[in-house]
């Protein structure tokens, strides 16, 4: 029922705009609920909870995406499959964003400017050119990054990951992605492997291992981290969780190993 008002609701934006319908394939707006919960030895249990809103107005030439979401979603743009357990504390700063995708050939460009809910209001903007690669059962996804961020400046992210396909249950992601910010002169990369696992059409695992570098005071190994991400979805695709263990190398603890878990419940409409 949720899902069927929100799809009436971004079809009557969508119409409204355009005047006419234009198009009747299925309307994929979607709302994503997440609440994910994050522990380690020697701190605090924390929990934080973030809104993704996505409407699709399919009418348009060119069609939009409108997100609320915390800055931690897009404002770094450092690998998501590290983002499931990174040691970093996520940022709570909500944004409003609303991005124009368009496909350039073979690559797709997205333009995100985004509308910051803090006091005062800011604004920051992202630039993307993504593309895809196929040889075989190999994948390659090259990517390239500018954005003015109202905190930090402007920035680049550069990334270039690689996708095998071993047989129907294994593939093999490798992930390197560096970001730079000019006003701070900060550069950070990570590098990592990822072997995925297929169980079932409700269940997944995930092997990781991930090498996190950063240019301050000098080029240097920050932390390396080892875990296992165990993806299921409970009903359906509305209701699914995941759950990373894991185990990080941080330099400030001399490379020692710092055990953690974290455990996201996610509601889809």
């Amino acid at each position: 029922m949720i899902a069927q008002w929100f799809d009436s609701v971004t079809e009557g934006i969508d119409l409204f705009l355009v005047g006419e319908r234009l198009t009747h394939n299925k309307n994929p707006s979607s709302i994503r609920l997440e609440n994910t919960t994050e522990t380690k030895e020697s701190e605090n249990l924390t929990n934080s909870s973030n809104l993704s809103v996505n409407v699709r107005l399919q009418n348009l030439e060119q069609y939009f995406q409108f997100k609320l979401m915390s800055e931690d979603q897009e404002g770094s743009q450092k690998s998501s499959a590290k983002k499931n357990y990174s040691n970093q504390k996520k940022n709570q700063k909500y944004s409003a964003a609303v991005g124009l995708f368009k496909n350039l050939g073979k690559i797709r460009t997205t333009f995100q400017p985004r509308l910051e809910l803090t006091d005062p209001l800011a604004i920051s903007h992202s630039l993307k050119f993504e593309s895809l690669a196929d040889y075989a059962n190999w994948q390659i996804n090259p990517k390239l990054e500018l954005f003015a961020l109202a905190t930090k400046g402007i920035g680049t992210v550069k990334a270039i990951n690689f996708h095998y396909t071993i047989n129907k249950k294994f593939a093999l992601t490798q992930i390197n992605e560096f970001e730079y910010y000019e006003k701070s002169h900060e550069f950070s990369g990570i590098q990592g492997l990822v072997l995925s696992q297929y169980i079932n059409p409700k269940s997944s695992l995930s092997y990781q291992i991930f090498l996190d570098s950063f240019n301050r005071p000098s080029y240097h190994l920050k932390s390396y981290d080892i875990g296992v991400t165990y993806s299921r979805t409970i009903y359906k695709k509305i209701l699914d969780f995941q759950l990373t263990p894991h185990v990080t190398f941080p330099k400030t603890n001399e490379f020692k190993g710092i055990l953690g878990a974290v455990f996201t419940l996610a509601v889809n409409f």
